[in-house]
């Protein structure tokens, strides 16, 4: 009988902190939703006043940023980089049955870059090229030998420079200038 108490009682404690969790749930939901988004004005010498959707500080960065208008104008200016590299020596079980040199074998890594001019220069992360001996981009169904223009480990950045002109540059902006839109 005691048993059976105890099974009771604990199912009843589990449906109150499952009530009282939901509630307050579906409270911070409903707080967190009326204060997402207020609506500011904010002047711009350049066209008078500009009216600006900003998040107030209880929401997330994240929260409602659509970034497919940004990724549909940036994507042509985006390219596919191999880093070819010597890894040094394999060696096979005939190899090391029967005393065999073993042969060269070489290491691809990848990664991407972005077309930074329209005259072929290209800015990458430097752990990308870091250790290639051959660099080869791929953009629109082409391969291209690079050039290692410079690197800057401290900030992990590379500049490459490929043989190609009239390439969609990416387009530069300032985060000062930046403004979240509605839709």
């Amino acid at each position: 009988m005691n048993s059976l108490k105890t099974v009771v009682i604990a199912f009843v404690a589990g449906l109150a902190g499952a009530f009282v969790f939901f509630k307050f749930q579906e409270h911070k939901s409903n707080t967190s939703q009326s204060e997402k988004i207020s609506l500011a004005t904010d002047y711009n010498p350049s066209s008078n006043y500009q009216t600006v959707l900003a998040p107030t500080a209880s929401s997330s960065p994240a929260d409602n940023v659509d970034f497919s208008h940004a990724a549909a104008r940036t994507t042509p200016s985006v390219v596919y980089i191999n880093s070819i590299s010597q890894s040094g020596v394999s060696y096979s079980y005939f190899d090391l049955l029967f005393g065999g040199a073993g042969q060269q074998t070489q290491q691809v890594s990848s990664g991407s870059g972005v077309i930074f001019s329209s005259d072929g220069y290209i800015v990458t992360n430097n752990h990308v090229v870091e250790s290639a001996e051959k660099i080869q981009v791929l953009y629109n169904k082409k391969s291209y030998e690079a050039e290692l223009i410079g690197t800057d480990p401290s900030t992990d950045l590379a500049v490459l420079k490929i043989k190609e002109t009239n390439l969609p540059a990416i387009t530069l902006g300032s985060s000062k200038n930046l403004l979240l839109e509605n839709g």
